[in-house]
């Protein structure tokens, strides 16, 4: 599951100099979820809550202060413990494609002039007015993105800075057992992912500057399939966070390790998991 908060732009300011954190609940949907996603994010602790067809009900809650991830089944009333750190395996330089192939393949592909366009007038989403900017290719002006974001606040900065905070705390635990010149580039390349899939992405196609601003919903667009909506915030807060919703409730007993990863009860739902893949077809 992508990790939504990585699509939340903003200024990093490192633990011991940032200001008090607060905290943040999100709710929003995602593509294919059966009900609205949550998260709720504390300083070095976050907890989401989500529903999909082939996984159920389930809360993830990570604790980077304590270096873990427990995924609770509510169904079963069970947790996996998992270790936020990977272990080290080195990888190899070379991808096994020549640059030959991969220029030929890049030729043979139709032409795009990378565009982006702001969208007249304004979009009410989660008690905020939202401005849209499409992203596409000049040769395909009906096949595109569309993201909407909020004008910057005191309330969406603080939010904004302290997601990314988080994130960049997750992303050094991830690779604390790799060594050091390895955890650089691993730490390097995760941080720019997460900013080309967030407000950079139009900096680095060179489409332009996206403006600050929180980011309400994603959309893509097609001439073929028309608009599908990858997310949307329903509501957020600031407001301060129970710390027991970082904790394992009473009552849920470790998991014996037979389950499947992702899984509801420990086996996967395909009929709900195929109902869900119909309904995303286009109509005929």
């Amino acid at each position: 599951m992508v990790r939504v908060s990585m699509l939340v732009g903003g200024a990093f300011l490192s633990l011991a100099g940032s200001a008090a954190l607060a905290d943040s609940y999100m709710e929003h949907t995602l593509l294919m979820s059966q009900a609205p996603a949550r998260t709720w994010t504390s300083g070095l602790m976050q907890r989401k809550e989500y529903e999909m067809p082939f996984v159920g009900k389930q809360t993830v809650i990570t604790r980077v202060d304590k270096g873990v991830e427990w995924t609770l089944n509510p169904k079963t009333k069970t947790y996996e413990e998992t270790p936020i750190a990977l272990p080290y395996q080195p990888s190899a330089r070379t991808s096994g494609v020549s640059r030959e192939e991969s220029t030929s393949d890049a030729s043979e592909g139709e032409a795009c002039t990378p565009e982006l366009k702001k969208l007249p007038g304004a979009r009410p989403l989660a008690g905020l007015s939202a401005a849209g900017y499409r992203m596409g290719c000049r040769e395909t002006p009906r096949d595109g993105m569309v993201v909407w974001l909020a004008s910057s606040s005191e309330t969406t900065t603080r939010i904004q800075r302290d997601l990314a905070q988080f994130d960049k705390a997750y992303s050094k635990a991830q690779f604390a057992n790799y060594p050091a010149k390895a955890r650089g580039e691993m730490e390097q390349g995760t941080m720019m992912w997460q900013r080309l899939v967030g407000d950079l992405l139009p900096r680095q196609t060179g489409m332009g500057k996206m403006p600050e601003g929180m980011l309400l919903a994603m959309e893509a667009e097609s001439q073929e399939d028309g608009k599908v909506t990858f997310y949307e915030v329903i509501r957020f807060s600031a407001a301060p966070i129970p710390a027991s919703l970082f904790e394992i409730p009473a009552g849920y007993a470790k998991a014996d390790g037979k389950q499947s990863f992702g899984s509801a009860g420990g086996a996967v739902n395909m009929e709900g998991l195929m109902d869900a893949l119909k309904g995303l077809m286009p109509p005929n």
